[in-house]
């Protein structure tokens, strides 16, 4: 545990990097705006938390806890390093998703920060930063939804994107907002005015969800509203009126259940065509894990072997050129990537928060909000990770409610919220100089790809084929980068030669790229012998791709 004015601290920061993670884009500078800002503000700022909190207070948590969590950080760097991928493609993950072994390593380092020094300070300067930075999403929703929004993203979807870069994302993360919102809103201690800016944000929040054609903020304001409800009006009274709720609640389930799978009275609201597209992404992992089960394939590395462990169906049902690097399921996302073992490890610190939860609020004198909300916004969290894909400024919020509800459980929590004002100087110096230590370290971290991806961008603009070799072959070495140089290279008269260099360069460096080996044989200047070894290559990585001819 920490004194009073370091708990004010940590508070402090832990608001400013969930905030920042939730905002923050770069839309004049990366590739890859949304997901690239979001990791590098994520290490820093978990890594300067760290250094604040100090490790007299993580080894505080105990050895049960300190098992776990150290086992699920060895797991997730074992199958970086044992997996047949090259390393980086696994310590930062695919390009438009970077959840590689470090975004998990410092999720976990947030989760178990937010453990050893979580109270009621912390709690509530968590769920202010959600407020806030669900304020910034909805004024930024709406101003997209009325074509006025000043990025011109490259976007094929919905113009609703908030700062998170995908409709179905911003549906998320607004219907954990407007479940927290519900919260308050329902809280009998909660100022009439103060109801009456919730009722609007919430309603605001889902008049954009429907806007944004996803249903996913729809259930997870569902969920938030039937939990919110039973701790507010059911928890603690007479054991029929519980049973009836929880009865009523578990046939609504089951009709909605049914629905999504085209039967019953909710199949018309429940049902979308992604349902059976997921079915596809869900099949693969599984066939991944059972292949791959004690370390997976290794992080982040779904999309490289999605093409092989698809069945002919999948194939067919949208065409071979219809990919995933997601099994649209973060469950299946973890066990593919890192085995039963990871799958193990990260179910057990979920079982370690409902735990702490339910421990809170069995011991809830009459109805606690601020636990309440905790609990609402991480149960929106975890429903929503069951069927899409693990978004790093989403996922932030989850392993962070998750950390703050342990926390809660470790200290002793009693519905009492320190407000007396703190002497800063009562900061020891040594943790001030730790948390400098982890900002550099998670800068070190982060940096390089964020860099090379700003530097990409910028030989692209420059037409300088040099440049874009020089950047694409540049160090942190990834796939993704070599591809596109290749490509956009190999389409230039006179520049096939090095396109065609960069592609072979891209197949050795991950020999299950397939976009490599496509590369390396639609070039003009491949001989027939690399053609017919690409085309060899291509026909093992996707097997159900009738296309692929000699």
């Amino acid at each position: 545990m920490v004194n009073e004015a370091l708990e004010a601290r940590i508070s402090k920061i832990v608001f400013w990097v969930l905030l920042l993670v939730a905002v923050v884009v770069t839309p004049w500078w990366n590739l890859d705006p949304i997901n690239l800002p979001k990791l590098l503000v994520l290490s820093a700022g978990v890594l300067f938390l760290v250094g604040n909190v100090g490790f007299a207070a993580l080894r505080g948590l105990g050895r049960g806890q300190g098992f776990l969590y150290l086992s699920f950080v060895v797991i997730v760097f074992l199958s970086s390093l044992i997996g047949k991928r090259y390393f980086f493609g696994q310590f930062y993950g695919d390009f438009g998703r970077m959840t590689g072994a470090l975004c998990y390593a410092v999720l976990l380092l947030l989760f178990v920060s937010l453990a050893a020094s979580g109270s009621g300070v912390v709690a509530k300067r968590v769920v202010l930063a959600l407020a806030l930075a669900g304020v910034v999403n909805l004024v930024y929703a709406l101003v997209q939804h009325l074509g006025w929004d000043p990025v011109d993203w490259s976007n094929p979807y919905n113009p609703i994107l908030g700062t998170f870069g995908n409709p179905n994302f911003i549906s998320a993360f607004l219907g954990i907002v407007a479940s927290v919102g519900i919260v308050y809103l329902i809280d009998s201690g909660t100022r009439w005015v103060f109801r009456l800016v919730i009722l609007g944000c919430v309603g605001l929040a889902i008049f954009l969800i429907d806007a944004s054609v996803s249903v996913q903020g729809f259930g997870v304001i569902t969920g938030g509203l039937v939990l919110a409800l039973y701790m507010r009006f059911v928890h603690g009274k007479k054991l029929v009126y519980r049973a009836s709720y929880q009865v009523v609640v578990v046939v609504g389930f089951l009709f909605l259940l049914l629905g999504t799978l085209q039967r019953g009275p909710l199949k018309g609201v429940a049902y979308q065509a992604s349902v059976t597209y997921r079915g596809d992404y869900w099949r693969a992992g599984i066939e991944m894990l059972m292949k791959h089960p004690f370390l997976g394939v290794g992080m982040d590395s779904y999309g490289d072997y999605y093409r092989a462990s698809r069945t002919e169906a999948a194939a067919l049902r949208r065409g071979p050129d219809v990919v995933s690097n997601s099994a649209h399921n973060v469950f299946l996302d973890i066990a593919s990537n890192g085995g039963f073992l990871l799958l193990f490890a990260y179910v057990g610190i979920l079982g370690l928060v409902i735990y702490s939860a339910w421990s809170l609020l069995k011991k809830m004198n009459g109805y606690d909000p601020l636990v309440v909300a905790l609990v609402v916004a991480w149960v929106g969290y975890i429903g929503q990770s069951a069927i899409s894909i693990n978004q790093n400024g989403l996922a932030t919020w989850g392993w962070a409610m998750g950390g703050v509800i342990v926390g809660l459980k470790n200290s002793g929590y009693s519905g009492v919220v320190s407000a007396k004002k703190v002497d800063y100087r009562e900061v020891p110096a040594s943790r001030v100089i730790g948390g400098s230590v982890g900002l550099v370290v998670g800068l070190v971290l982060a940096l390089p790809i964020f860099i090379k991806d700003v530097q990409f961008r910028s030989a692209l603009q420059s037409l300088d084929a040099a440049r874009i070799e020089k950047v694409a072959t540049g160090f942190p070495a990834t796939s993704y980068y070599l591809d596109y140089a290749a490509g956009t290279l190999a389409r230039n008269k006179g520049l096939e030669d090095v396109g065609l260099r960069l592609a072979k360069e891209a197949a050795k460096l991950n020999p299950r790229d397939f976009s490599a080996w496509q590369l390396i044989y639609s070039n003009p200047k491949v001989s027939l012998v690399d053609r017919a070894d690409a085309v060899l290559k291509m026909k093992a990585l996707d097997p159900f791709n009738m296309t692929i001819k000699p």
